[in-house]
């Protein structure tokens, strides 16, 4: 499990970057991926059964880019090992780091 968080820590604080840069178009492409999907299922095609699993994919991996924006420092302290845990989260206001 340690070496779970040192990874996971690692590598949320390498890619914290491009999360923020990437997070804006992901979110579009699972709201366009969940819309998609009940389009299909509203018209009679041939994909109407697969249109219920795609906008429930697109939908889950919404929510799950939501909640790790949302808890993103609290996942980084959780999976911090080191004995000082001291880090400086970029924000909105922050632009640079310390």
């Amino acid at each position: 499990m340690r070496r779970f968080k040192r990874v996971l820590f690692t590598t949320l604080l390498c890619l914290q970057s491009f999360f923020h840069l990437a997070y804006p178009l992901m979110v579009g492409l699972s709201i366009l991926g969940a819309t998609l999907g009940i389009v299909l299922m509203l018209t009679p095609s041939k994909v109407e059964n697969s249109s219920q699993l795609i906008c429930l994919s697109f939908a889950l991996v919404g929510v799950y880019l939501a909640l790790v924006k949302k808890h993103y420092s609290q996942i980084l302290a959780w999976a911090d090992t080191r004995k000082s845990q001291v880090i400086h989260i970029r924000n909105k206001t922050n632009l640079f780091y310390k």
